[in-house]
């Protein structure tokens, strides 16, 4: 956590869509508090199938993954070193229980973050064969080829996830071109819903609105419209330019009701 000055800029302060300012004088707490805070930080809701079952855990994003594996194993009452863990979108299956030390860095730990789970993901845990039981014990944190499997096979068809933002839980799937523009898709999406401009896109993924500079931009060049199952929330308002952030403010504490203000990346908080 930082602390806030008036000359500071928005971007030095690391203001963020949806940051949640707090003031805590003690330290302790603070000690407790500060790896769940920051601009990246986003509380999730993961759902979980296991054997028959289905649960919902609510986490943060910036979970190691280690204390994850542990929360599930205490939520379906088995050894995590029993099961399979993986995550199942659209057009891929990505096995995970094997991801919790970083490939770059096997000093450091994934988070979910780095994982790619977000709001409202979807994991499967299975009961590993009684070969995997018995294999060696393998290198935590490195893939195997057979880790993710690809389930859509066209070349550049590929599933997209849209929810709009007033119904965060309603999800519909449109196949896409991933030789599309931004503009094309965001095209796509408002004539699926019978919507009219203005309105923007966020990745899902990254949290970050697609901005104006970008319409042109072929969506073959994201990764997560690569591999598929990519997901982005249609919401009012026009799209913003890279030199703009949007701050988003409610009046009398009413969350449900807000209105968006576009604002110089460079201004200060005395500004706002």
């Amino acid at each position: 956590m930082n602390k806030f000055l008036p000359t500071q800029t928005l971007k030095d302060a690391k203001v963020a869509h949806l940051s949640t300012w707090i003031v805590i004088s003690d330290p302790a707490l603070a000690h407790v508090l500060e790896p769940l805070v920051g601009e990246d930080t986003k509380p999730l809701t993961v759902r979980v199938r296991h054997f028959g079952n289905e649960d919902s855990v609510q986490v943060y994003n910036s979970m190691p993954m280690d204390a994850f594996l542990a929360l599930l194993s205490v939520k379906i009452g088995r050894e995590i070193s029993t099961v399979t863990v993986k995550v199942v979108e659209d057009t891929l299956i990505r096995r995970i229980d094997k991801r919790v030390m970083n490939i770059d860095n096997p000093n450091i730990k994934n988070t979910l973050r780095d994982l790619k789970i977000v709001d409202n993901s979807a994991l499967l845990i299975e009961e590993k064969s009684e070969e995997e039981l018995t294999e060696s014990t393998e290198v935590v944190g490195l893939p195997s080829p057979t880790d993710t499997v690809n389930i859509d096979s066209t070349e550049n068809i590929r599933t997209v996830i849209v929810n709009l933002e007033s119904d965060p839980n309603t999800f519909e799937r449109y196949s896409i071109n991933i030789d599309w523009t931004v503009q094309q898709l965001l095209d796509y999406i408002l004539t699926m819903k019978s919507l009219e401009p203005p309105h923007k896109l966020r990745n899902l993924t990254t949290s970050r609105h697609f901005v104006r500079e970008e319409l042109e931009t072929k969506l073959r060049s994201y990764e997560d419209f690569r591999e598929g199952g990519a997901r982005v929330q249609l919401e009012y308002g026009r799209l913003p330019t890279m030199s703009e952030m949007i701050v988003n403010v409610s009046m009398k504490g009413d969350q449900k009701y807000y209105e968006n203000f576009y604002v110089p990346s460079n201004a200060t908080v005395k500004d706002l």
